[in-house]
Parts: C-alpha cells; structure tokens; sequence
C-alpha cells in the first residue's frame, strides 16, 4: 500500500535589513529570529494608516480630474 504524506515549512517574509536586530519569536517559527519589528511598532504603523485605503483615493482623484 502506497501513501503520500506532504511535509511543510510556511516561513514569514524576509526581513527589510540585514543590519536591523532580529527578535526572537518562539517555536511558532521554527525557533529562529524572524521579525526585524516588534509588535508594538507594528500596531504603531497600523494605527497611523489613513482610514481611506489608497486605491479608493487614487480611483477618486482620477474621477475628478475627468471632465
């Protein structure tokens, strides 16, 4: 009797900047220093983001400018 079996690895993105700390995030991701910010700088950046999601805008300037 045959079987398949898929194995995987899904590794966060890479990081922005070799010279930047790395933090450690625990076993989640495989044990190895993953993140070059932390969550709280991350919450930061998501809290300054305007409320108005930057295609709309663009789309809606473009709408204006058409005669």
């Amino acid at each position: 009797m045959s079987h398949w079996q898929l194995h995987a690895h899904y590794y966060p993105p890479l990081l922005r900047s070799a010279s930047v700390r790395k933090f450690m995030v625990g076993y989640e991701m495989l044990a190895l220093e993953q993140r070059d910010l932390t969550p709280e700088q991350a919450a930061e950046r998501l809290r300054n983001l305007p409320e108005e999601h930057y295609k709309l805008k663009k789309r809606k300037e473009g709408e204006e400018g058409t005669p």
